[in-house]
């Protein structure tokens, strides 16, 4: 059975293909659009004839195809150029048809099987037919017709194939049948679902409803957020207003005073506390010191150390006063400002009290420089003095 047809340049088709279906094709179009040319075409393929000329060649082209495929696999092609014709049979080429025509015939019909019937000298077609010309056989006298049926398998295959095609209407009008009946079904069970449309908009309806409930619940929890801050919002105003009222009755904080002065005091405090440290190493290092032979004269050394021991006397007393004002350092209470102001007055005092200690021990360490002028060796072991030796002297 033909499968697939394909003109190139072959009358009025430059290159056309078509597709067949199974069953019946038919094909429909206006006058000269090459409806008879795919007939021709097939006759030529299946005659195979050698004295046609070159008429089917399409115009201004040199070369005419015509190819069919079957359902078989099988792919044959006719061609004419000038004045020659060529057969291909699944891809080998045959040429000088005209030499063995019978034989390519048979060679052609092996796989087409479209060949012209044969009684006695006599050829039929029974494959196609002129449109021009009546149905098979109608225009030819009987005694035709009765050699063509003559022969029992020819016309036991044309009953066969009209077997067939009743079986095929038969088959059609029962899937017909079944078609119309599943269409009732169909239609039946349509008419049962036809409220699915009222359900579909009630469905629209009750999602408008829900969405429009989100919104709602979406500006009510909104709302409430809002009203959850405005309530904090109360609840500290409220707590600064009862503030407010309790720092309206407190009076307001006493004026504190500069106490720069204070912390100068303190400073110098500390200065005059490392001195001392310098002076009791000096004490120290002094007793240890054995008393001098009366060599010399020593008045001048003994009022020295004399002065430098009330000094160092004088320092810790000082000192003690220091601890005690150190001990005020401590932020006064805002109540009592007249205890304040006795310990600054305090204050000032030992301040005038380490300066007048500060010039006895500067006066006490230049008699004691003027000593070591006058005596640069000691009494006693003869080493030699200086003032930063028996000052550090540990």
């Amino acid at each position: 059975m033909l499968k697939k047809i394909k003109l190139k340049n072959f009358m009025s088709h430059k290159d056309s293909e078509l597709e067949l279906c199974v069953g019946v094709n038919v094909l429909t179009g206006p006058n000269n659009s090459g409806k008879s040319a795919i007939i021709t075409a097939l006759q030529l393929l299946t005659e195979l004839p050698t004295r046609e000329g070159t008429y089917m060649i399409r115009h201004g082209e040199k070369e005419a195809e015509v190819t069919v495929e079957t359902s078989e696999g099988d792919v044959i092609t006719w061609g004419r150029k000038e004045s020659s014709s060529y057969l291909i049979i699944n891809g080998e080429r045959h040429t000088r048809l005209s030499n063995h025509q019978e034989h390519f015939l048979n060679e052609l019909h092996k796989v087409l099987r479209l060949p012209q019937v044969k009684n006695k000298d006599e050829f039929f077609d029974i494959h196609f037919a002129s449109q021009k010309e009546p149905i098979f056989l109608l225009n030819d006298p009987p005694s035709r017709a009765a050699t063509f049926f003559s022969v029992s398998s020819d016309a036991g295959r044309l009953v066969e194939v009209r077997d067939l095609f009743k079986t095929k209407i038969n088959k059609a009008k029962e899937k017909k049948n079944s078609i119309e009946r599943k269409i009732s079904q169909i239609n039946q069970e349509l008419e049962k679902l036809s409220p699915l449309n009222q359900l579909d908009l009630q469905i629209a309806n009750l999602k408008v409803e829900y969405d429009t409930l989100i919104q709602e619940n979406e500006r009510m929890q909104s709302g409430y957020q809002l009203f959850t801050v405005f309530k904090n919002s109360f609840l500290r105003n409220h707590k600064l207003l009862i503030k407010h009222e309790f720092l309206a009755l407190v009076k307001e904080p006493p004026h504190i005073e500069d106490v720069s002065f204070l912390e100068t005091t303190i400073q110098e405090m500390k200065i005059l506390h490392k001195k001392e440290k310098r002076l009791e190493k000096s004490f120290a290092f002094l007793q240890e010191l054995a008393i001098p032979p009366e060599l010399e004269t020593t008045q001048t050394l003994q009022t020295a150390i004399e002065s430098l021991l009330n000094g160092i006397r004088l320092v810790k007393e000082k000192k003690r006063e220091n601890e005690i004002v150190l001990e005020l350092l401590l932020p006064p209470n805002m109540e009592d400002a007249a205890n304040l102001e006795n310990q600054v007055k305090q204050l000032r005092m030992a301040h005038e009290n380490v300066k007048k200690s500060t010039v006895k021990a500067n006066k006490a360490k230049a008699a004691l420089e003027k000593w070591i002028q006058e005596n640069p060796t000691c009494p006693t072991c003869g080493a030699m003095l200086n003032e930063e030796h028996l000052l550090n002297h540990e």
